[in-house]
């Protein structure tokens, strides 16, 4: 449930808020360094990388679709799937 809520509110900040902020100048870039850069401080190297990834993922969302479901529900999704099939 944790990880669920979080995934929702990490993309009302990033990619709902933080985008905002930067429009017009590059906001999917920007809102994208910055997910990676707080991302990084758990020096965890495998969610740095999925960071990149799927932060520019959900900021291609955001740009097609001008919101922030779809990319809630990617990353809802994508919080399910990794819960779910890491090992316990």
């Amino acid at each position: 449930m944790v990880a669920l809520v979080n995934g929702a509110g990490e993309e009302l900040f990033f990619r709902g808020a933080l985008h905002a902020a930067f429009e017009p100048h590059r906001p999917a870039i920007a809102a994208t360094i910055v997910y990676v850069v707080v991302t990084a401080a758990t020096g965890n190297v495998a969610l740095i990388i999925a960071a990149v990834v799927m932060g520019a993922l959900l900021s291609l969302e955001r740009l097609s679709t001008r919101g922030v479901l779809a990319p809630m529900l990617t990353h809802l999704t994508w919080s399910t799937l990794m819960v779910l099939a890491l090992p316990r």
